[in-house]
């Protein structure tokens, strides 16, 4: 629904002509939000004309591409259908791979490594297929997602583990228990069977950095999102704070989005999560937007334009809709 109502604003500002009167980039310095508007129109045009023609996809060659065509993909205002499951193994359904199957593999048991160690890994579901279903409504793709690693699950410290990719003896591909456990919060948070796993606590330690630290606010960004959409007593891990608005996330998860934010103080994607939670005030997100390529140390990729453009999109899409929320 929250989907439906920011795609329809979308529309209303398009049709009541907001954009009709902008013939110049409008400066920072008046409305940031209108500003915000007109770099987004940009950045999806852009967009329309360097992706693959065949999947959609941005860094379709990438060997982390599902994490840059997951973002992409998230945003109601890509206009042109991207094929996610184009990473999907037809004959195992919920398996997927780090880019598309007409791309190649980028790790396989006969050819080792063609671009990587493994041919799957735990950051491609939290900062890409995770993000896409979940911001898409498609809850299907991670019922299969759970599904196939129902199958591959192995029990340590009578905790669940998931091998959701090859080879087994790289830890990368295997699920976490707070992985497991995001899977079946989003799940649950979409309307989905209350599987108790979703209750496995998550630890955030400090001092991260790089993909690391992207991977931790990806959780936390996920987790709060879904807490919020449960919006009960049962959602987790909902610990309150009167000094803060920590209404879905917990002080500890909290404190890593600050440390975040300061240690990469113009990385959009920290300063937006922060300022989610903080005081609401996105300025110097929208303000981090503003440049050609983001400082975030985590973006990299084949085609750097289309990592950064992929990104750009992603944070100015979470932007508007906490924006319209208000």
């Amino acid at each position: 629904m929250t989907r439906i109502i920011f795609v329809l604003i979308w529309f209303v500002f398009i049709s009541c002509g907001y954009f009709e009167s902008i013939d110049e980039k409008p400066t920072q310095e008046g409305d940031k939000w209108q500003h915000l508007y007109w770099l987004i129109d940009q950045w999806i045009e852009k967009s329309e004309e360097i992706r693959d023609l065949e999947t959609g996809w941005l860094c379709v060659k990438d060997c982390d591409g599902i994490i840059w065509a997951g973002k992409y993909a998230s945003s109601p205002l890509v206009k042109e259908k991207v094929n996610i499951r184009a990473a999907e193994y037809p004959s195992q359904p919920g398996k997927y791979t780090r880019r598309p199957l007409s791309s190649g593999l980028c790790w396989s048991e006969q050819l080792g490594d063609q671009g990587s160690q493994t041919n799957w890994s735990r950051d491609m579901a939290t900062a890409g297929l995770l993000p896409y279903a979940f911001f898409t409504g498609q809850r299907e793709i991670l019922e299969q997602h759970a599904a196939y690693g129902e199958k591959n699950h192995f029990i340590l410290d009578g905790l669940p583990l998931w091998q959701m990719g090859e080879p087994l003896n790289d830890g990368r591909t295997v699920y976490t228990p707070g992985l497991v456990g995001l899977v079946y919060q989003l799940i649950y948070a979409m309307g989905g069977e209350d599987n108790s796993n979703r209750r496995i606590p998550n630890i955030f330690i400090s001092g991260l950095d790089d993909y690391q630290a992207h991977l931790a606010v990806m959780h936390i960004l996920l987790l709060g999102e879904a807490s919020i959409q449960v919006g009960d007593a049962d959602s987790i891990p909902a610990q309150q704070d009167e000094k803060l608005n920590l209404l879905s996330i917990s002080g500890v998860m909290f404190k890593r989005l600050k440390e975040h934010a300061e240690r990469e103080s113009n990385c959009p994607l920290y300063l937006a999560t922060y300022h989610r939670y903080h005081d609401g005030i996105y300025d110097s997100a929208i303000d981090a937007l503003d440049n050609e390529y983001l400082d975030c140390e985590y973006i990299r990729c084949g085609d750097d334009q289309q990592c950064h453009l992929a990104e750009k999109i992603f944070v100015a899409t979470l932007l508007t809709r906490w924006h319209n929320e208000d």
